[in-house]
C-alpha cells in the first residue's frame, strides 16, 4: 500500500503536464545534450521560466548520455540565489523497488541574447551586418555596459580590437569616420530652397551626424558643417 502511494507520488512529479512559464506561455525549447541531460534542462526551464545554462561534472553527464530506459531524474532542487541545483538518477524499471543510482549537482545560470561578432575586427574597419550574430550567453559574463542592440553594433568602428563570439562593451566601439581629416569632401548649402555645393577640405574627422570644421582652399577660410553621409558635410 506505502508502495503504490509513493509510486503515485513519484508519477505526479514526474509524468504530469508541467507549469506554464511565468509569462503564461509553455517555455521555449532549450538547447542541450540529448536524453536524459535534455529532460533536466527542460524541467529547471519550467521552473525559472526561462532557458538556463546548465553545467554538469564530466561524470554527471555522462552517466545521463549513457542512462538506459527506466532511469528518470527525481528530487530536483535549485538555489537560484547561489546558481547551483540537485537531483537524483533513479531506476524506475521496479515500481515495488525505486533505486536512487546517484548524486547530481551541478551550477545553472541564466542566459542572455547579445550581438557579437563573428570574427576578430581592428580598429579602422567597420562592423557589417555580416559580421555580426544574436548568440546566448551567460548572464554573468555580459558587462553592464554591453551592446544589446544588433542595430547599435552595425556601422561602428573598434577602439580596440574585438575578439569574436564574446559580448562587446560600448567603451569598444565608436561610430565610424564617414569624413576623414584633411580629405576633400563634398559641401552642401541649403537655404530656402536653395542649394549649392563646393569642395573644401576636412579640417577634422568626423562620424555621420557630428559637427566638423572644413577649410576653403581657396580663400582658408573655415566654415562649419555636419557630416550628412560618407565624404559630404552640410554647412551651418
Amino acid at each position: 500500500m506505502i508502495a503504490r502511494i509513493l509510486l503515485r507520488a513519484l508519477a505526479a512529479t514526474l509524468f504530469l503536464a508541467a507549469p506554464a512559464s511565468a509569462s503564461g506561455l509553455p517555455p521555449q525549447r532549450c538547447e542541450s545534450a540529448p536524453g536524459l541531460e535534455e529532460e533536466l534542462v527542460r524541467r529547471i526551464a519550467e521552473r525559472i521560466g526561462a532557458c538556463p545554462l546548465v553545467t554538469l561534472g564530466s561524470a554527471d553527464s555522462r552517466a545521463l548520455a549513457e542512462a538506459r530506459q527506466g532511469l528518470a531524474i527525481v528530487n530536483l532542487k535549485l538555489d537560484m540565489r547561489v546558481g547551483t541545483f540537485s537531483a537524483a538518477l533513479a531506476d524506475m524499471r521496479d515500481p515495488g523497488n525505486v533505486r536512487m543510482l546517484r548524486q547530481l549537482r551541478g551550477s545553472l545560470s541564466m542566459s542572455r541574447e547579445v550581438p557579437v561578432v563573428t570574427r576578430r575586427i581592428l580598429p579602422g574597419e567597420v562592423i557589417d551586418a555580416a559580421d555580426v550574430r544574436i548568440v546566448a550567453v551567460d548572464a554573468r559574463h555580459v558587462p553592464p555596459n554591453a551592446v544589446l542592440d544588433v542595430h547599435q553594433l552595425v556601422g561602428l568602428e573598434p577602439r580596440w580590437p574585438i575578439a569574436p563570439l564574446v559580448p562587446v562593451a560600448r567603451a569598444q566601439v565608436k561610430n565610424a569616420l564617414a569624413v576623414e581629416r584633411g580629405a576633400g569632401v563634398r559641401a552642401v548649402f541649403r537655404r530656402s530652397g536653395l542649394e549649392l555645393t563646393t569642395h573644401l577640405v576636412a579640417v577634422d574627422g568626423g562620424a555621420i551626424g557630428q559637427t566638423i570644421t572644413l577649410r576653403n582652399p581657396s580663400s582658408n577660410k573655415l566654415v562649419r558643417g555636419r557630416v550628412a553621409d560618407t565624404g559630404v558635410v552640410e554647412l551651418e
